[in-house]
């Protein structure tokens, strides 16, 4: 059910591209260490599959990637359950999510497999920052 009311939202959508102001986008008065944030967490459709990302990449459901609506793509963030079980490093190729209330990540489905959410659909999240665009790669599995 969860995939199917993702598959409105994320890789190629008509949203995927659109401009944002500054006052959406990450402050540089604000140290990126101490950046964080909190809500739901959704993953991708498997029918998104192939399709290209905001990024221009293909999403592919074995990447641990994710969309974020602010975040410079190949940011690498750690997205953490809130009730502490399990994390996982995702590296940010996409916008969204652009719809739900409280959305602030959909991953990729190997991600939310790390995150053992694939059951529920979505989680209640914290996002921290990993590292800078291109300097970290987030572990391979």
């Amino acid at each position: 059910m969860a995939a199917i009311a993702l598959a409105s939202s994320g890789c190629g959508s008509a949203n995927s591209n659109r401009a944002f102001s500054s006052a959406e986008t990450h402050s540089p008065s604000t140290s990126w260490t101490m950046w964080e944030e909190t809500g739901l967490a959704t993953y991708y459709a498997s029918s998104l599959a192939g399709r290209r990302t905001a990024s221009g990449e293909r999403y592919d459901p074995s990447q641990l990637t994710a969309a974020h609506r602010r975040l410079p793509f190949g940011t690498l963030v750690e997205v953490r359950r809130r009730d502490g079980k399990r994390s996982v490093v995702v590296r940010i190729n996409d916008r969204g999510p652009f719809s739900g209330p409280n959305r602030v990540i959909d991953l990729s489905r190997r991600a939310a497999e790390a995150l053992g959410i694939v059951g529920a659909g979505k989680a209640m999240v914290e996002i921290h920052p990993y590292g800078a665009p291109g300097r970290n790669l987030p572990p391979r599995y």
